[in-house]
């Protein structure tokens, strides 16, 4: 009697960890990556020896869904220097096919800005390379994206 019920019981366990797996599949149905673009970054008003800058970025999504956001982490690199980093949680969810401007508010590393200030006096330039780097969590569901977007800032041109 208790060799039927145990054997029962792994019977409707394995059924229902099946079903748990196969819901599971449907709900993490594959979501396209957002395309993350840089759009601005300015120079905003500096709090003693900590400069703020803000960073807009432009977050494009071709799902057929609301793509909610939890919350970003980002990095910026110019000319191979980090030279911010940060994270957000106050990002609206961005509509199915529509694409969304988010203004990031970040402080510069003194260090590697004194870095790249070297280096740029070193070898004049009119253009700065940049990489920006933003990991997206949609959710608890769903897993995060990652973003790399690169580019080059040209500095003379009027902003």
């Amino acid at each position: 009697m208790f060799k039927s019920l145990s054997l029962f019981s792994l019977k409707a366990s394995l059924i229902a960890l099946l079903l748990v797996v196969a819901g599971c599949a449907t709900f993490s149905s594959p979501l396209e990556k957002p395309e993350v673009k840089l759009v601005a970054v300015k120079l905003l008003p500096s709090e003693g020896l900590a400069q703020r800058l803000a960073i807009k970025l432009r977050i494009l999504n071709s799902n057929s869904v609301t793509l909610p956001l939890k919350g970003m982490k980002y990095s910026l690199d110019l000319q191979g220097y980090e030279l911010i980093s940060g994270v957000s949680n106050d990002i609206a969810p961005i509509a199915a096919y529509s694409e969304a401007e988010v203004e990031l508010l970040a402080t510069v590393d003194w260090i590697n800005g004194l870095r790249l200030l070297q280096s740029v006096l070193a070898r004049p330039e009119s253009a700065v390379s940049y990489k920006l780097e933003a990991k997206l969590s949609p959710g608890a569901l769903l897993p995060a994206f990652r973003v790399v977007e690169r580019g080059v800032i040209d500095i003379n041109q009027p902003q």
